[in-house]
């Protein structure tokens, strides 16, 4: 889903491409790319709140705590 997210992302389709970081998250909470990919989209969308949760959940991952 990450790289379906990329390629919607290449092609000018941001909300397509959000979606399809937001499912890749559901299929793999842990992984770190998806979350600030995930977070990324969010804030080309200008949804700031949503943008400091995930990124706050990919730091969490990624200091070995899993949770923010």
């Amino acid at each position: 889903q990450v790289a379906l997210g990329d390629a919607l992302e290449r092609r000018g389709r941001g909300a397509e491409a959000l979606s399809a970081y937001d499912r890749a998250v559901g299929v793999d909470g842990g992984s770190v790319l998806a979350r600030r990919r995930l977070a990324a989209a969010l804030e080309r969308a200008g949804q700031r709140a949503e943008v400091l949760a995930e990124t706050l959940r990919a730091e969490a991952l990624m200091s070995g705590s899993g949770d923010p």
